[in-house]
């Protein structure tokens, strides 16, 4: 017998895995990855590299660091929102193996 938490899980999943599947989704997507890309090339760039009016012309190293670290941050959000979906559909796969598993050594 599933969990009330589980049971959600399915549903969400189920609803899930039909928004993964539209048009919409599939931008968003590209969206997602490109911001992803664009915040990681910051990551990957030296400071004094960064062309001018990216924001970061004229901080002091502590204030550089700081910057650096939101940018990080960003990207752990936005890889996040692109894994989501993926990671809520495997949970419910998951859920029911293990119900089917458990049903069998019941019978």
């Amino acid at each position: 017998m599933l969990s009330q938490d589980e049971v959600t899980i399915l549903k969400q999943a189920r609803l899930i895995k039909e928004m993964t599947e539209t048009q919409g989704w599939q931008e968003f997507k590209k969206i997602l990855e490109a911001q992803i890309a664009m915040r990681t090339s910051i990551l990957m760039s030296p400071f004094h590299s960064l062309p001018d009016g990216s924001g970061y012309q004229g901080m002091d190293l502590a204030a550089k660091a700081a910057a650096l670290e939101s940018v990080k941050g960003a990207v752990i959000g936005l890889r996040l929102a692109l894994s989501l979906p993926d990671s809520i559909i495997e949970s419910s796969k998951e859920i029911m193996r293990e119900s089917r598993d458990t049903e069998k050594e019941s019978a």
